[in-house]
């Protein structure tokens, strides 16, 4: 698996004063930055930011890793124009970040929890750890190989493909643990 793109950030504080709009769906988004203060327009995502459906997992959805991780970060404070401050926890599914064969212990507390999205030859994680050190960190992590997509005949998952996402779930693993073990 190839990632496009992987990081991960502290959670930092949000602006103060401003609109008072819950915002969770990105389809919302645009309304509530058009709406508020300058201060929170320049945390809003950059780059592309179409998600095509509920979820955002088609072929035709545009985003990228800075506005998903910024959008995360976001509605991981309470600030004007944002939704209560983990509200969109609720969406996501724990990570299972225990220590398997071959992997360091991480330090008690290490937890995360994340949303994920798959297609044939593409994979997203993104989500929120709470680290060693206690931080809470955004982190989004796409994979692609849009190659080997493109060169399918039907669309189906193929045996391939699932090889593939088993490779990128291994290394979204890996990144995930050693950032809640790092920071």
């Amino acid at each position: 698996a190839r990632a496009a793109a992987g990081a991960a950030a502290p959670v930092a504080a949000a602006p103060s004063g401003g609109v008072e709009a819950p915002a969770l769906a990105a389809g919302i988004l645009s309304t509530v930055l058009a709406r508020a203060p300058p201060a929170v327009a320049a945390a809003a995502p950059a780059g592309p930011f179409d998600l095509k459906n509920h979820s955002g997992l088609s072929a035709a959805s545009r985003v990228s890793p800075l506005a998903m991780g910024r959008l995360l970060r976001a509605a991981a404070v309470q600030g004007p124009g944002r939704a209560p401050a983990g509200a969109l926890s609720a969406l996501m599914k724990p990570l299972d970040l225990a220590a398997r064969q071959g992997e360091a212990a991480l330090p008690p507390g290490v937890e995360g929890a994340a949303k994920t999205g798959t297609l044939n030859f593409v994979r997203g994680l993104a989500g929120y750890i709470t680290s060693a050190s206690g931080r809470r960190l955004v982190f989004c992590i796409f994979s692609e190989d849009l190659a080997r997509r493109a060169a399918m005949r039907d669309g189906r998952a193929t045996g391939s493909s699932r090889a593939w996402g088993g490779r990128a779930r291994g290394m979204e693993r890996k990144l995930v643990r050693s950032w809640a073990a790092r920071w």
